[in-house]
């Protein structure tokens, strides 16, 4: 009996090294994820095939964090995979930064630190050009970065937004948007309002209609129905803020025009979120000023439940700040797909008339506003053959519409909504490729977001309770006792 367990022990013990030597030399992983969050896709996969050449990719990182924190190892584990599947594609460095000297480097050549001062970013070589990943703190979003950036060293074809603005005197608030889309890899190209015919580039932005010639009706919808893809920030109402928060009623001209045509009614109405914004007040003037910030349901601010987690372009979003938006209103046309990005909480309500945006009275309108019925939808998609002169030959479109003119002006950068700035970059990203890159990084999302709907599944919720808060801390428990008292019974038979 002993020789036989001896011989088991040793067989246990030689199994044990086989696998932790064939681990050393072959790269072997399991993913158990729903959507195959740490298994490198095929959008990966096509780009490496791609490569003439080899790519380079060289992560640096602050040898204080490889001894502070897990992530570092967790990221060289993610680019080995990477590297893995290029097939000698891809070379992979690692260098741990201890010397001032190559730090300083580093900053020059756009490395981000912590407060600490830490490196963590990847620089890509490919062909005597490079592409910087400033600062990567995330495991999971390691393949999509990679991807992202080694797509513009492999195909430097540019991606071209075309931009189209209305009123030229607010066209300065948007700079710090075209500069996040620049640094997405895109092309900005601002057209003429009184073009003929829309030139060829990715997608489409119409940031602020208002004052756009009705002219361009015609040339947008030839536009959609040959296929384009457009996105439209339109609202029915304007504030002034520079005439104590006055709210105007928009003419129903040019690109309103052509909505309505399209099968989406802006009215000329506000729609208020108890999940808001806050508004800076100051009260008293001179040296007896006082400020203080108060809840201002004008400015709904979307997030969970109000984005679309099942969309790519919303899907990675956190948050979503609206400033005076407008309920949109779908007629979907025959053989269109609406999606409804993103929407009001269930605490929202729309006013009409009166016109309420003074921030002491907002608050007390959900009173004796006659809609109350939440959950507006105020981002919406339409894909499909789409325009007055489609045909059954016509090929998809998609159109891009949000409730509001002001989610991506100055209003973004003074309440520091910059999460909108991810809002149109993402959708940048789909239109011009729905299949592209983004969808990596919004598998990972998918899979991470392990959220349960407790308005929806209270059942569901109370049973996952119940087997967190007793069951499995008793688990270790009850093992223990079943050991202690099998031990015993088999000591009295042994007797």
């Amino acid at each position: 009996m002993e020789i036989e367990r001896r011989k088991f022990t040793l067989w246990i013990g030689i199994f044990l090294f086989l696998v932790l030597w064939t681990s050393s030399i072959f790269s072997c992983r399991i993913d158990l994820t729903q959507k195959n969050a740490y298994t490198i896709s095929k959008t990966t996969r096509t780009l490496l095939n791609q490569i003439d050449g080899n790519l380079l990719i060289t992560y640096y990182v602050s040898h204080a964090l490889f001894r502070t924190s897990a992530v570092p190892e967790r990221i060289v584990e993610q680019l080995r995979a990477y590297t893995a599947a290029s097939r000698g594609k891809v070379d992979l460095r690692i260098e741990n930064l201890n010397q001032t000297g190559e730090t300083d480097r580093l900053a020059r050549a756009g490395l981000k630190t912590d407060p600490q001062g830490a490196y963590s970013g990847i620089i890509l070589e490919y062909r005597d050009e490079q592409e910087v990943i400033p600062w990567i703190s995330e495991p999971g979003f390691v393949e999509y970065l990679l991807t992202a950036r080694a797509s513009r060293l492999v195909w430097p074809e540019k991606r071209t937004i075309g931009i189209l603005q209305g009123d030229t005197k607010t066209a300065h608030t948007y700079e710090p948007l075209f500069r996040v889309l620049e640094g997405g890899g895109f092309v900005l190209s601002f057209l003429n309002s009184k073009m003929d015919a829309v030139p060829l580039v990715s997608a489409l932005f119409i940031l602020n209609p208002e004052g756009l010639p009705d002219t361009l009706t015609e040339v947008l919808d030839q536009y959609l129905s040959q296929g384009g893809k457009l996105l439209i920030c339109a609202d029915g109402v304007q504030v002034d803020t520079g005439r104590n928060l006055e709210p105007t009623p928009r003419q129903k001209t040019g690109i309103f025009t052509a909505l309505d045509s399209w099968g989406i009614q802006v009215p000329p109405a506000l729609v208020l979120d108890e999940q808001c914004g806050n508004i800076l007040i100051q009260s008293g003037t001179g040296a007896q000023a006082d400020t203080f910030y108060l809840p201002y349901p004008p400015w709904p601010s979307l997030g969970g439940r109000g984005l679309n987690r099942n969309h790519s372009l919303t899907v990675g979003l956190t948050r979503l700040d609206l400033y005076w938006a407008s309920p949109l209103s779908v007629q979907v046309p025959e053989g269109v797909r609406l999606t409804v990005l993103a929407e009001t909480g269930s605490r929202s309500w729309v006013l009409e008339y009166p016109l309420v945006t003074s921030p002491l009275e907002a608050r007390d309108s959900i009173s004796y506003a006659r809609d109350r019925q939440g959950n507006y939808a105020v981002a919406v998609l339409l894909e499909g053959p789409l325009g007055s002169y489609r045909t059954a030959d016509s090929p998809p479109g998609s159109l891009i519409v949000v409730g509001d003119e002001d989610c991506a002006g100055e209003l973004v950068e003074i309440n520091q909504s910059f999460e909108n700035y991810s809002f149109f970059l993402h959708a940048a990203e789909w239109v011009s490729d729905p299949e592209g890159p983004l969808l990596i990084r919004n598998r990972f999302i998918r899979d991470l977001h392990l959220t349960v709907d407790r308005e929806e599944n209270t059942s569901f919720v109370s049973v996952l309770q119940v087997i967190h808060l007793f069951i499995l801390p008793f688990l270790p428990l009850a093992g223990l006792i079943h050991v202690f008292f099998f031990k015993k019974r088999g000591t009295k038979r042994t007797s």
